[in-house]
């Protein structure tokens, strides 16, 4: 069982310098739109859960849940 339910693709809003962090790369994305700095893209779900699963079985450990205050 996965851990996505509902729709097979997720739609991803990054900016230019993140596509290029190694874990970004080869994921396929179709690309919707540019907005100066940033990238609509659609990817598939299986494609990114496989990138997650691997990710974590590399050792990398998730923080998305931790506060990160905006610093301007």
């Amino acid at each position: 069982m996965t851990c996505f339910e509902g729709s097979s693709t997720a739609l991803v809003v990054i900016d230019q310098g993140t596509t290029q962090r190694r874990h970004w790369q080869d994921l396929q994305p179709e690309l919707l739109g540019k907005f100066g700095i940033y990238r609509v893209w659609r990817l598939d779900r299986r494609t990114l859960e496989k990138r997650a699963n691997q990710l974590k079985s590399e050792g990398f450990q998730t923080d998305w849940r931790q506060p990160r205050p905006e610093r301007f």
